[in-house]
C-alpha cells in the first residue's frame, strides 16, 4: 500500500542518514591529524549520485520494457555490465575508454581524498543521466498500457 511504501522509504532514509552521522562520528573521534572532513562529505554525496543514477536508470528501464517480470533481471544486467566495464577500463590503455560507460568509475576514491571533489565531466555526466531517465521515464510511462 502507498503507506506502507512511504514509511518504508522514510525508514531507508533515517537508517542512511544515522549511518552516515555515526561513521562520520566515528572517524572523528578516531582522527589522527589526517580526517578530511569535506573529502567524507563528497564520497557521501557519491554515493548518494550513484545510488539516483542506477535508481532513475532502473526507473526507465521500467516504463520503457512492457512485461514487468523482465524488469528486475535486465537492471541486475545494467549494473554487473557496467561494474564489469568499469573492471575492463582500468586492466589497459587501450580499453580506458570504457570508463565513461561505468558509472562505477565516476566516484574515484583517490581522486575525491587528494581534491576534495568528484571529477566535474563525471558529475555532469550522472547529472545528465539522471535527468534523461528520469524524462525519458515520465515520456515512455504516459504512453504505456500497464500490463502484469
Amino acid at each position: 500500500s502507498d503507506v506502507y511504501k512511504r514509511q518504508a522509504y522514510t525508514y531507508l532514509i533515517l537508517f542512511c542518514m544515522s549511518y552516515f552521522a555515526s561513521a562520520y562520528i566515528m572517524f572523528k573521534v578516531e582522527d589522527n591529524g589526517t580526517f578530511k572532513p569535506q573529502a567524507f562529505m563528497v564520497m557521501g554525496l557519491g554515493s548518494i549520485l550513484l545510488f539516483l543514477t542506477f535508481g532513475s536508470l532502473g526507473i526507465c528501464l521500467s516504463a520503457i520494457l512492457s512485461k514487468a517480470r523482465s524488469v528486475t533481471p535486465t537492471a541486475i544486467g545494467v549494473v554487473l555490465g557496467t561494474f564489469i566495464l568499469g573492471i575492463f577500463s582500468g586492466l589497459n590503455e587501450k580499453v580506458s575508454a570504457l570508463k565513461y560507460f561505468s558509472p562505477f568509475q565516476y566516484i574515484d576514491s583517490g581522486y575525491i581524498m587528494e581534491h576534495e571533489a568528484i571529477e566535474t565531466l563525471y558529475l555532469l555526466i550522472m547529472l545528465g543521466l539522471v535527468v534523461a531517465s528520469l524524462v525519458s521515464a515520465y515520456f515512455f510511462y504516459s504512453r504505456k498500457d500497464i500490463q502484469a
